[in-house]
């Protein structure tokens, strides 16, 4: 029995807490992606620009990617859009790191994280596997069967409920 979730959704919904979290966290805390990275905010202008790159752009990402992993139609372009957007962070992070060297842990984890999530979901469009669980289990003291009867004649009005 399947419940209607596969692995792409998995990931979409992953992807859209950790990247909506972060954002939230970057929204609400400015300095953070300062003090993991070593940018600085000079300026008033500075700060903003990271609310809103960091935080705002980031917690609006993530939470698309929340609806693409809730509304199944959506799942394949959410997909699109995580092979683009983690994708490309990971090609531009892995393009500076073959210019310029490692140079923090910051670098090296979020490097892993972005090209194996944009690896993933590309693995996603090819072969998307369904999530299942256990069916549910019947008490085994007499099987249940279902026989069809008539319907009954009341002067109620229709129902759906039993």
């Amino acid at each position: 029995m399947t419940n209607g979730f596969d692995l792409r959704r998995l990931i979409l919904l992953l992807t859209g807490i950790i990247v909506g979290g972060f954002g939230l966290l970057c929204l609400l805390y400015p300095e953070l992606p300062t003090t993991l990275t070593g940018l600085g905010l000079p300026t008033q202008t500075a700060r903003i620009e990271a609310q809103a790159v960091y935080g705002g752009l980031q917690l609006g990402m993530g939470l698309l990617l929340l609806c693409c992993a809730v509304v199944p139609k959506w799942s394949v372009i959410g997909t699109w859009i995580v092979i683009a957007q983690i994708g490309g962070l990971a090609v531009a992070r892995g393009a500076g790191v073959a210019n310029l060297g490692w140079d923090s842990v910051y670098t090296t984890l979020a490097l892993l994280y972005e090209a194996s999530t944009a690896l993933v979901a590309l693995l996603t469009v090819f072969f998307n596997p369904p999530l299942k669980r256990q069916p549910s289990e019947r008490p085994t003291s007499e099987p249940q069967h279902l026989t069809p009867s008539a319907p009954r004649a009341t002067d109620a009005p229709y129902s759906p409920l039993p």
